[in-house]
This record gives structure tokens, sequence and C-alpha cells, in this order.
């Protein structure tokens, strides 16, 4: 038979905490004034969720260190003015130290370069290069540059156009992207990225008209 402990030694049921039952107590809490005080103070020693120490800084960090990764990509538009949505898939890949590039394989087959100075270089077959200045399109301009930014894990690129909100943990979190730039807040409502450890999984887009598009991102075998 197991022996009782004492009244005076007995652990709260509350894991992790170092609250004393007293004499007299009711499942640890003394019948008197203040005991409700008591009992947040214990509840406040129990170690909390999300205490890995897993972070916007380490978030980044981590994305960083695969920023030269290729990948392949499958994205989805619902536009309110179709009834279905229009989809594509191709390839993603950043060249240091800071050049896109995005390669579209379906539905049909076009190449851009897209470098720090907002100049995007569209390469399809059979045609002549052209060369786009994002400049002209503040908006397109930041979303290319919210892409990048992401995929290089800039930390500083995107907090001068975004709020940033991180959670979860290294196996699963999520980062929340609020527009601060003006301009983008027009057209952007939220940016929604999902991933693991540091890679970036699906990005979603929601615009301030209701279209929406999401983007799954795989490493490209």
């Amino acid at each position: 038979m197991l022996k009782r402990l004492p009244a005076s030694s007995a652990r709260s049921p509350l894991a992790g905490s170092h609250c004393i039952t007293r004499p007299g107590t009711v499942g640890g809490a003394a019948n008197r004034p203040g005991a409700a005080f008591a009992i947040l103070l214990c509840l406040c020693a129990v170690p909390q969720a999300g205490a890995s120490g897993w972070d916007l800084d380490r978030l980044m960090r981590a994305v960083a260190a695969n920023a030269q990764q290729p990948l392949s990509y499958r994205e989805e538009k619902l536009l309110g003015l179709l009834e279905t949505p229009l989809r594509s898939s191709g390839r993603l890949r950043v060249v240091p130290p800071n050049t896109l590039l995005r390669e579209v394989l379906e539905p049909y087959r076009v190449r851009y370069v897209i470098g720090a100075d907002d100049l995007i270089t569209m390469e399809q077959e059979d045609q002549p290069p052209r060369v786009v200045q994002l400049g002209r399109v503040p908006a397109a301009a930041a979303m290319v540059g919210t892409l990048r930014a992401l995929l290089l894990g800039d930390r500083s690129a995107l907090e001068q156009l975004y709020r940033l909100k991180v959670n979860g943990d290294p196996n699963a979190w999520t980062l929340e992207l609020e527009p601060r730039d003006t301009e983008l807040a027009r057209h952007i409502d939220l940016l929604r990225v999902e991933g693991t450890e540091g890679h970036i999984r699906f990005l979603s887009i929601l615009e301030r008209n209701g279209d929406h598009t999401r983007m799954e991102l795989r490493p490209d075998e």
C-alpha cells in the first residue's frame, strides 16, 4: 500500500508548478480571500506552449539558409470575374545576390528574370526578350519584391512593407504579413505563409477585391 504524503508536502495537480498545499485547503486552494491570486501565481509557473524559442529571427535565418534551393510551384488564382480558377505551374529560383527566376511551364512556357532594379525580362520561345519596368506599377513591384524577400529570408525588406506576425513552431509555422505600405494596402488585404523549419510550403494572397491566390512550393528534384 502506498503511503499518503503529509498534507504539508503534497504537490499541486498543476504540472510543472511549485505550489504546496496546506492543511484546510481544497485542491491546493486556501478557503480564504486571496486564494484565487495564489492559484494565478501557480498557473504562471506552468511552462507555456511555444517556449521552444521559435520566433521571427529564427524563422528568417532558417529560410535564408535554403534561399538558393530550386523550387517547383503550383499556383491557383481565384478571380471574381472568372467562374473557374487560373492554374499554372513551373519553377522558382533565387540567383545571388537577389535575382529571382520564375519559369512558367504550364499552361504555357515563359521565363521571367527579375532583377533588384525592378526590371523584368520576359523570355519566350520564338520571340525576342521583352523588358518591363515594374516601377511604373508600384503594387506589382511590391509583390515581386515580397516573393523575392520571402525566398531570401530578408526580414528587413519585408518589414519595410508589412507588419509581421509569426505563430507555431519549427514543425509547423505560419507567417502573416499585413501591409503597412499605403499603395500596397490598397490592393492587398493579407498574405499568409505556411512552412516547416526553413522551407516555405504555401503562400496565400488575399486581395481587397476578394480575389485569392494560393501557391504551393516544393523542392525541385
